[in-house]
């Protein structure tokens, strides 16, 4: 489940950069376009290269997604938060004192 969502996430985020990158071209080319005044032929649209895409862009996302995720599972596990929870979980839920 976690894995599943650890994907769902890093393609919602993936999403969220390529749509923010793109609206950010298409403003950009806009404000050139009213800068230079208006030309006889538009402006051509620079595109990421799949080359880059494939071979550097994901690679270091998923690079820099996973090594988050595992900081921050190291930092649950290490940090003796499971043993907090139990023992509130046993005082104010079953009103047992913890051991």
């Amino acid at each position: 489940m976690a894995k599943k969502l650890s994907l769902l996430a890093g393609t919602i985020a993936l999403s969220a950069f390529a749509y923010q990158y793109n609206n950010d071209l298409k403003h950009e080319r806009i404000a050139l376009q009213q800068k230079l005044g208006q030309t006889s032929e538009p402006l051509a649209l620079p595109v990421l290269d799949s080359h880059y895409m494939s071979e550097r862009l994901v690679p270091s996302l998923k690079t820099s997604w996973n090594e988050h995720v595992t900081k921050a599972a190291h930092a649950i596990i290490y940090s003796n938060v499971p043993h907090h929870i139990g023992a509130l979980w046993t005082t104010h839920v079953l009103g047992n004192k913890p051991e």
